[in-house]
């Protein structure tokens, strides 16, 4: 059983039903302040609804979700955005320029009213050098490639900057170069300002080299949870993923090579 604290973002005995089904059951996971977990699991493993519930986005059937101490659906909308930033899995498409969309994840700092000021501008500035776009600031968003509306999206979730960066699959889209930058940018999250990050990712290998903690879903049921040594040895992946695999310990470093599908 995971240790109740205050200060974190957790799921408690979670069980969520969508249109008749079970999508997830007995989940207990726990997002503390300065960790990176990393979200493994097969296509239609619950993965996705996991994130989004702990948004409260979804509200669970039985069990509850507790923000720094408080049922999360206790707590505003309004108030939830300021501390809690979500990257969907979904792109958007749409004429604003890549600087206007990037400043909206400043919109829930404001008054209803407010416009933005010097603060926010700057702000959005700085994170656009720092992700390496600010040459396509002003471009359209609908302009640009897949891959580079993928870390425009991922500026504005910078510069929303909320104790907690729920990120469904940040890598998608991105070539090596920018999947080693977007890594990169979320430690530094976490060991600058303390953030606590929530990945849903695919590869295992960037996930061992990236996360803290690893959490495997499959079915809708945690399989496996804790450091990626643990986590990720060739039992879990072939059961998991009906794969094998052979995991080595790099000096510390796990490096696992998939080598065909299991049928057992």
């Amino acid at each position: 059983m995971i240790q109740l604290l205050t200060n974190c973002l957790q799921a408690k005995n979670v069980e969520v039903v969508l249109s008749g089904n079970v999508v997830l059951k007995g989940i207990n996971i726990q997002i503390v302040p300065g960790q990176i977990i990393g979200i493994l699991g097969p296509n239609g493993s619950g993965k996705t609804t996991l994130l989004r519930t702990l948004t409260g986005m979804l509200k669970p059937k039985t069990g509850v979700i507790k923000l720094n101490g408080k049922s999360i659906l206790e707590i505003p909308s309004s108030k939830r955005a300021r501390i809690i930033s979500y990257l969907s899995q979904f792109s958007e498409m749409h004429p604003f320029s890549v600087m206007e969309t990037v400043l909206m994840g400043r919109y829930v700092h404001m008054g209803r009213f407010e416009i933005e000021g010097k603060k926010e501008v700057d702000r959005t500035l700085e994170v656009l050098e720092r992700v390496g776009i600010f040459d396509l600031s002003q471009r359209k968003l609908n302009s640009i490639s897949g891959g580079e509306r993928q870390l425009v999206l991922l500026a504005r979730l910078l510069v929303q900057g909320g104790e907690y960066i729920l990120m469904d699959e940040p890598m998608s889209g991105l070539d090596i170069k920018y999947q080693i930058q977007v890594t990169s940018l979320i430690k530094e999250e976490r060991d600058k300002r303390a953030a606590g990050c929530v990945m849903v990712m695919h590869d295992i290998n960037l996930a061992a080299k990236t996360c803290d903690q690893i959490f495997l879903i499959k079915n809708g049921k945690m399989h496996a949870y804790g450091t990626p040594k643990k986590v990720l040895t060739e039992t879990n992946i072939k059961e998991v993923f009906s794969v094998n695999a052979s995991v080595h310990d790099m000096n510390g470093d796990l490096n696992i090579e998939i080598k065909s599908v299991s049928y057992i």
